[in-house]
């Protein structure tokens, strides 16, 4: 065994080269050797250490080393590191990247303007495509913050536009015609703007739910009905979906809102004798009248019909706080001290077990109310000889606004649309 005071690491060894190396750089490689062979001597070292293997430190070893560090010197010395100069300042190129920004910002709002476009588009054809299926169940996209936002909700139901009614029948309490029920009309959509604009002060809108629930013409179910009316059905029919259509068009004009307009039908716009239950729809002219004027509106991105086969039908305003929508037929009411919140309730409990809602929106009654978990709509046609034969208390002519806040998931606002 060798001793190891005679060894040298291969990185030491490599270390007293370079060093002899950077201190005589003047002097010839074989002087330069000679000196280190000299150092090494003094210091007693005769081999080398290698990974481990120990080899005799030899002239030939240490020129090997010596030429591979001259020959990456003179590598370094001969393809110097260029160093980056500095552009001079320029207006013109400064001024015309500016320029390209611009440019590229207006191409980029192009190209976002287009996507919404196509994404329009997108749904105009899947709506279309749609049109005919059943459409139940909706769910209002948000946008924005739902905690700043509200929805706002119209009831519009049981108009009876065709039916007459004189003073002299309802001891001068209430009178209506033709002229009467479009003076209302007019009142009904001009006061819906006026309440937007009201609460829009407080209260970021931007959707209004258009609730249509029926009854919006009398029909002739009743032979007392054919005797009251002033128009026939098909006459009757055709006018109340002119006012509906201009009444559309008249909020599109004066608001910056969406609408989402869930369409149910009354009993009395049927061509049977008998309300029919598991094809309400087929027999249902007001259920043609929506069909239609979905289709006129079919093409408007701020107008959605929801026109389905069912009873109900449910619009989720915000995540959490669902709305079921329906003309009230089916709640049985046949008077009583505890009057409508009683049979309402019922109903309620026995729906919500197939699904739970938060609150229900129904009319038929011609009576306003406001339970809580359901709201009823009043009338247009107002105070007439049926409500004195069924008891029915006085009420102006009114329809409902109310508004659904996005950060309490409650209804706030409730009042009555006047409409004289």
């Amino acid at each position: 065994m060798r001793k190891k005071d005679n060894v040298i690491s291969t990185e030491d060894l490599k270390s007293i080269i370079d060093q002899s190396i950077t201190k005589h750089p003047n002097e010839l490689p074989n002087v330069i050797r000679g000196k280190i062979l000299d150092f090494l001597k003094k210091k007693g070292y005769l081999f080398v250490s290698s990974y481990g293997i120990i080899k005799p430190i030899t002239k030939e070893g240490i020129r090997k080393r010596m030429d591979r560090i001259y020959e990456v010197k003179n590598k370094i010395k001969d393809n110097p590191i260029p160093e980056k100069e500095l552009e001079p300042i320029s207006w013109e190129k400064d001024l015309k990247k500016k320029t390209e920004k611009q440019e590229e910002n207006v191409l980029k709002k192009k190209y976002e303007t287009l996507l919404d476009e196509y994404d329009n588009l997108k749904r105009i054809s899947g709506f279309t495509k749609e049109f005919f299926k059943p459409l139940q169940d909706w769910k209002i996209p948000i946008k924005g913050n739902q905690i700043d936002k509200s929805i706002a909700v119209v009831l519009a139901s049981d108009w009876h536009y065709e039916e007459e009614v004189r003073p002299e029948t309802v001891n001068h309490l209430n009178s209506f015609d033709l002229k009467i029920a479009d003076n209302r009309i007019n009142s009904f959509f001009n006061n819906i703007v006026k309440l937007i604009k009201k609460e829009q002060k407080d209260s970021d809108i931007n959707t209004l739910v258009l609730a249509l629930l029926g009854d919006f013409i009398t029909g002739n179910i009743h032979d007392d009905n054919v005797e009251s009316s002033q128009l026939g059905v098909g006459a009757a029919l055709w006018t109340v979906q002119s006012r509906i259509n201009s009444g559309i068009k008249f909020l599109l004009d004066n608001t910056n809102l969406d609408l989402v307009i869930p369409c149910h039908s009354g009993n009395h716009a049927r061509h049977t004798k008998k309300q029919r239950i598991a094809n309400e729809n087929d027999n249902s002219l007001e259920w043609l009248m929506y069909k239609n004027l979905a289709t006129l509106w079919a093409g408007n991105k701020r107008v959605l019909f929801l026109v389905g086969d069912s009873y109900h039908s449910y619009v989720e305003v915000f995540p959490g706080y669902t709305i079921r929508f329906h003309h009230g037929h089916h709640v049985r009411y046949g008077g009583g001290i505890g009057g409508l919140t009683i049979p309402i309730n019922k109903a309620i409990s026995q729906w919500n077990k197939n699904r739970n809602v938060q609150l229900d929106c129904l009319g038929h009654f011609h009576q306003f109310h406001d339970g809580g978990n359901f709201v009823v709509n009043s009338s247009l046609i107002g105070f007439s000889p049926y409500a004195i034969s069924v008891k029915g208390a006085y009420e102006r002519p009114t329809q409902t606004f109310f508004l659904i806040n996005g950060r309490y998931l409650e209804k706030t606002c409730t009042t009555k649309i006047f409409l004289e």
